[in-house]
This record gives C-alpha cells, structure tokens and sequence, in this order.
C-alpha cells in the first residue's frame, strides 16, 4: 500500500482506508474486508504515522476445535525521518528517508502487523470448556459422563482445599 506524502500539509493529517484483505496480500486466517486508519503528523524533518488496523480472520479454538470468526486489531507507529541515516544506527523503530520521497509504502508494515495480531491462544469464547481428559466430551455442549475416582483419604484433605478454591 503505497502513501503519498508529498502533497500533504505540515501538521496532523488523517486518512482512512479499507478494501479487500487479497489487496494487502495477507491470506488465511485473514478474510474479507479490512479498515485502516491512519494519523500522520508531518513536519520539514520527520513524519510521525500512527495506525489503527482492523481484519476479521478465521480460527479453530484450541481447545474444543470448533471454527469461528473474529476481530483482530492492532495499532502500531513508525517515525520516519528526512534525511541520512547515521552510520552507527541500529534503530529499526526509525526510518531514514531521502529528502525528496513522495510516498511511502506500507505494504509490508501492515502485513508484519497483521501477522504478529493474530492471538497465541485461540479461543472460541472465554469460557470455553473444552474436552473432558478421559471421554473426550464436548464440555460446551455436553457433560460429562465418567466417573469421578474415589479419593484415597491421604489426598482429602487437599481435595477439600482443591474445592475450596474452585468456589
């Protein structure tokens, strides 16, 4: 996604995009649209972009392997600066960029982004119950039907204390 700079004035500058997630070239999990805003705040020696990033993706819950679609935001900034990069520059939150540049492109921030949002722990819901250990029951939809073992009485005390703290 390219960005054209050189037409915009000093000082705050927004903009607002959306389309098709196959235009950023971002695949599966990701689907259908996505909208982007975007916060650059330019001056004669830097410019500041500030983006909010919307997808929808789908998913299948770690723990009861159902699919589901949902939300993935991420917001992220980059500091461009005009000019020539110092040798001994080992930023990468900082972009040096020529004088003269017109535009910049976007395409790989936001697919970097897009990535690194999706969760490490995909969830259907919060409170997804998962499988049962030993009958491999869908706790979502149905209890469980085995048997609770019977406590040896040197383990009764800390199953009370188990309990307890459940409650």
């Amino acid at each position: 996604m390219i960005i054209k700079i050189a037409g915009l004035s000093d000082g705050l500058n927004f903009l607002e995009f959306s389309g098709n997630v196959k235009e950023l070239k971002l695949e599966e999990p990701f689907r259908d649209n996505y909208s982007l805003s975007l916060s650059l705040d330019k001056s004669h020696s830097q410019l500041i972009l500030s983006a909010s990033f919307k997808l929808k993706a789908d998913f299948i819950c770690d723990r009861c392997g159902a699919e589901f679609t949902d939300d993935v935001n991420t917001e992220f900034k980059q500091v461009y600066l005009f000019g020539v990069a110092p040798e001994d520059t080992k930023d990468t939150e900082i972009v040096y960029l020529p004088f003269d540049t017109d535009k910049i492109n976007l395409g790989n921030d936001l697919y970097d982004y897009a990535q690194l949002s999706i969760p490490m722990k995909r969830l259907c819901n919060d409170d997804c119950k998962g499988f049962c250990q030993k009958c491999h029951a869908n706790l979502n939809v149905e209890k469980c039907v085995c048997v609770e073992e019977e406590i040896k009485p040197q383990w009764e005390e800390l199953q009370k204390l188990k309990n307890k703290l459940k409650k």
